[in-house]
């Protein structure tokens, strides 16, 4: 017979009938070519489930589209503040620092010029000039950093002087509350900027200033004992180490660089 599912024909006894089977439907996986294609888009789900969950993982996507990174929490908690308002201008001032700190440069450079920005700066621009200053500084342009840097320095100065000079209030407040942060900051950013160009004598004249205001800071410590160690001043470099050692002394970089100084006295 040529039917495809008659298969058989037999005899039972006496009686003679046809024994019809039903060929067995072939399944999907047993076509060599299908077996493979489906290993092939197992694995690239596979792949693809991985890496949404590092993704997810170490926070560039989240399913809530709530920041994951600590700094774009920062950056959302200063925003909100900034926006507020009875905002102030530090509010401002640490909205950009916190966009910068994570990297958002053209977001930093957008608030830094925004209106609303220009129009609570009302202490000379103190806060934008140091925004600006730390903008340049973590984009490379070092030169257009320090000008502004020394700007802000100086202004800094300035209005400080001019509130011990009016009395009262101004004065009590200024010799309590001291110089604006952004004077400290701006020293220390300097010091970064002249160690990173390797000029080691400017980089111990701003350590020095902001050692003169926090002398218990054991981070500009460290550099300026690296500082000194440049400049040869051995017995200088291992004092400030072992100042550090006080509040930091488990530190490696501080053990390692007591040693090294101690071998070169």
């Amino acid at each position: 017979m040529e039917n495809k599912s008659v298969v058989e024909s037999q005899a039972m006894g006496d009686e003679s009938r046809l024994a019809i089977v039903v060929r067995k439907r072939q399944g999907l996986f047993e076509n060599p070519v299908n077996r493979i294609l489906g290993i092939v888009i197992a694995s690239l789900v596979i792949w693809s489930l991985a890496t949404v969950l590092l993704l997810l993982l170490n926070g560039t996507i989240n399913l809530s589209g709530a920041p994951q990174r600590f700094e774009d929490v920062a950056v959302l908690q200063w925003q909100t503040r900034a926006l507020s308002e009875d905002a102030q201008p530090f509010e401002w001032q640490l909205y950009v620092v916190t966009l910068i700190n994570s990297g958002r440069l053209a977001e930093a450079e957008e608030v830094i010029n925004s209106e609303e920005f220009q129009d609570i700066d009302v202490f000379r621009n103190q806060e934008i000039l140091y925004c600006t200053a730390l903008l340049e500084y973590r984009k490379g342009n070092f030169d257009e950093a320090i000008a502004l840097y020394l700007q802000v320095l100086e202004k800094t100065q300035e209005s400080y002087d001019e509130m011990l000079a009016t009395g009262k209030d101004y004065m009590n407040w200024a010799l309590s509350e001291g110089r604006s942060a952004n004077y400290a900051n701006s020293l220390l950013d300097l010091t970064g900027i002249y160690m990173a160009l390797e000029d080691w004598p400017a980089a111990l004249e701003f350590a020095d200033r902001f050692i003169e205001i926090y002398p218990q800071e054991a981070g500009v410590l460290i550099d300026r004992a690296m500082v000194k160690e440049q400049l040869g001043d051995f017995a200088g470099a291992l004092a400030d180490y072992q100042a550090a050692a006080v509040f930091l002394p488990d530190n490696q970089e501080i053990i390692d660089g007591i040693k090294r100084v101690e071998g070169k006295q």
